[in-house]
């Protein structure tokens, strides 16, 4: 399964979910407010018909006329009884109304009130009503309406107050679902609309999670091609990064990466080109020399052998650098670490190349501190860095010059600096300085020997003791080369 089609499916399930998630929440919220609402409104009622009972107590003290006849509750009301309390023959447990009082005033009419006037009385609501609405006395005990209150119900309570003084309490057991049929079936069509609704939504919610899911991974899609082509070899491929969120930060990346694999290319290529033609010099000057030793053009005396083993020699040496920065791209050149005293280390190294410097012209001075610097390091591997900054310092300083080496404390490192005099080097070849087999034939020329490799050897090293190396402009009129190697524990 692809990953746009995934996301679909997450997205839709989601969405699915969602709408089913709304929808049920809408028709609880519903329900909820459509019970708030009816209570309400039957509340309304509830204190209309209140009002209407302290009228009617007034005209009937102690409620004489509503304890004997029902029919009484009804008039005032507006509220009939359910069909089962108006029947005479009812169970007794159904208590249709309360016994008639026996010291009831002897001339109380028992006829209609006068504010039962139908003119006057409130809408009438629905059985269900009176099946929750009651009336009590004073003292408590029921007068009219519902003969049993749900155990279960909320009940709220209406004091009746007449002159001052409370001669009974309306009661209304809340309701917790409708109970008109009226009322039901708009429950039901409320809820066929909502499902109607979510149905119409759903197939919407999918078409969206379709076409997002498409859109959002489309880049996906041109990353997968131009990966495609680097494999191929094509780091010519660029991906558009005009966008400006997540895949258009990657696809400067990309567009980074496929210009660093081009250029690692033509480096490459370059290197290969460069380490053939500096494997094809000494061998072009052995093979002509060993042809004019053959003609019998040159004879074979101690300066041919001589001018034969400085070429081998020459061979030799690129062979072997050329093996030892390989060694250092792959990580396999061995370092065997140890404490090791800088200062004694520069000293010892520019003791043994003073004598190849006095033959050049070349005059070498230390400024060393005078306590020991210890470092981490790898002793021999050390001796070969400086050993390579002093060959390439002798190799391209014009006698009569001079070569300083300085170290000095900065900060956690070490930093060791050596500096020669004339010729400089100019500042836009300083950053290539340390790339392999690169020389800046305009004033360090070829003819002084070495193939480039020397500096870049350095820089390896230097970088496997976690350290830095740079290059400069000397205010001795060369070259400064800097470097810095963390500070050991004294």
């Amino acid at each position: 399964m692809r990953l746009w089609q995934r996301l679909f499916l997450v997205i839709a399930a989601v969405g699915a979910a969602a709408v089913v998630a709304v929808l049920a929440a809408q028709q609880f919220a519903f329900r909820q407010g459509f019970v708030d609402y009816l209570n309400t409104l039957e509340a309304q009622r509830a204190e209309q018909i209140r009002d209407r009972l302290a009228q009617h107590y007034r005209d009937d003290p102690q409620w004489w006329a509503m304890r004997s006849n029902p029919h009484h509750w009804s008039e005032v009301t507006g509220v009939p009884l359910p069909q089962r309390l108006m029947r005479f023959g009812a169970a007794e447990g159904d208590e249709p109304f309360p016994p008639r009082r026996l010291d009831r005033p002897p001339r109380f009419r028992d006829d209609r009130p006068a504010m039962a006037d139908p003119s006057t009385r409130p809408p009438r609501n629905t059985l269900e009503l009176g099946a929750r609405l009651q009336l009590v006395d004073a003292a408590g005990e029921r007068v009219a309406g519902s003969p049993r209150m749900p155990l279960d119900a909320a009940l709220r309570r209406w004091p009746i107050v007449v002159d001052g003084q409370t001669v009974g309490e309306l009661r209304l057991a809340r309701m917790t679902a409708p109970a008109a049929e009226l009322d039901r079936e708009f429950a039901r069509s409320q809820s066929r609309r909502g499902a109607w609704t979510a149905a119409l939504l759903l197939p919407l919610a999918l078409i969206a999670a379709y076409a997002f899911s498409r859109w959002a991974l489309r880049p996906l899609s041109d990353f997968a091609r131009g990966f495609h082509a680097l494999a191929g070899g094509r780091f010519d491929t660029r991906i558009d990064a005009a966008r400006r969120e997540e895949f258009g930060a990657l696809a400067t990346d990309f567009n980074r990466l496929a210009e660093a694999l081009s250029r690692q290319r033509t480096s490459q290529r370059e290197y290969i080109a460069d380490v053939a033609h500096e494997l094809r010099t000494p061998i072009s000057v052995l093979r002509g020399e060993l042809h004019a030793l053959e003609d019998g053009v040159r004879p074979l005396d101690r300066a041919a052998v001589e001018s034969l083993s400085s070429e081998v020699s020459r061979l030799t040496r690129l062979v072997e650098d050329l093996h030892l920065l390989a060694q250092a791209d792959i990580g396999t050149l061995d370092y065997r670490m140890s404490r090791v005293d800088l200062v004694e280390l520069v000293r010892d190294t520019a003791q043994s190349w003073a004598t190849q410097a006095d033959r050049a012209g070349l005059r070498i001075g230390t400024d060393l501190p005078a306590e020991p610097a210890w470092i981490d390091g790898d002793r021999e591997r050390l001796q070969q860095l400086l050993g390579n900054l002093l060959a390439n310092a002798l190799r391209y300083t014009d006698a009569p010059g001079r070569i300083e080496l300085a170290l000095r404390r900065s900060g956690r490192d070490w930093q060791l600096r050596i500096d020669d005099s004339a010729p400089g080097v100019p500042t836009s070849a300083l950053p290539h300085l340390f790339e392999r087999l690169y020389r800046v034939d305009a004033s360090r020329a070829r003819a002084k020997g070495g193939a480039g490799l020397g500096l870049a050897i350095a820089q390896r090293i230097v970088e496997a003791h976690r350290g830095r190396i740079g290059a400069s402009a000397s205010p001795l009129g060369g070259l400064a080369i800097t470097l810095e190697l963390p500070a050991g524990r004294a």
